[in-house]
């Protein structure tokens, strides 16, 4: 298993240091990627693998804080509710995956090792970020069957295809896939989001 720490003091030199207050085009000021998350109805359970992840996974990663940080441009391709309770069933039915569904994965994979957990997710949870480039969605679509794909910060290549209606992305070297969601373009201060159908990453438990 490929371990993954957010480089964040190797990719802060992209920013030489200057910091600004980012505004969309009405000239409202924008949110940074962890506030649009955890104010986003439909991306609770992204937020609390993000959490689970900081607070067990080795090497300290500090996702929460990168996707906050200002200085860094990343490109987040979110899995909604949906999404993750496919993978971590949902204990009491609201529709989240929560810590409960957590430690039932950590019970069934890692027998109960919510270490070796979080160190999964964080890998799992690099298939979903790039970094030093805001993705848009004209950008993703102009990739359509170009095999150099988008470079994630798992190192893996999603290969961006459109095999009927939707649009997937395909990481090369798992079975994995994940379809575009109507939310689109939802930019942050420091980057951009989409939406995905499915987690990346995860073929052996989608």
């Amino acid at each position: 298993m490929k371990k993954f720490v957010i480089p964040i003091v190797a990719v802060i030199l992209i920013s030489f240091g200057v910091f600004f207050v980012s505004c969309d085009n009405n000239g409202e000021t924008l949110k940074n990627l962890l506030e649009i998350a955890t104010s986003t109805e439909g991306l609770e359970s992204l937020v609390n693998v993000v959490t689970f992840v900081d607070e067990y996974a080795t090497d300290d990663p500090e996702l929460a804080a990168a996707l906050a940080d200002e200085s860094l441009t990343i490109t987040v391709f979110a899995p909604n509710n949906e999404a993750f309770v496919t993978v971590f069933g949902d204990n009491d039915g609201d529709g989240i995956v929560e810590s409960e569904d957590i430690q039932d994965l950590a019970d069934a994979l890692f027998e109960s090792s919510l270490v070796d957990t979080a160190d999964f997710l964080l890998d799992v949870v690099a298939y979903h970020l790039v970094l030093g480039t805001a993705y848009d969605s004209a950008a993703v679509v102009a990739l359509i069957d170009d095999l150099t794909g988008i470079m994630t910060v798992a190192e893996v290549a999603l290969l961006v295809v459109q095999p009927d209606t939707d649009i997937i992305l395909d990481p090369v070297d798992d079975t994995s896939e994940a379809a575009l969601t109507s939310t689109l373009d939802v930019e942050a201060s420091n980057g951009i989001a989409h939406v995905i159908a499915d987690v990346l990453g995860v073929p052996s438990l989608g």
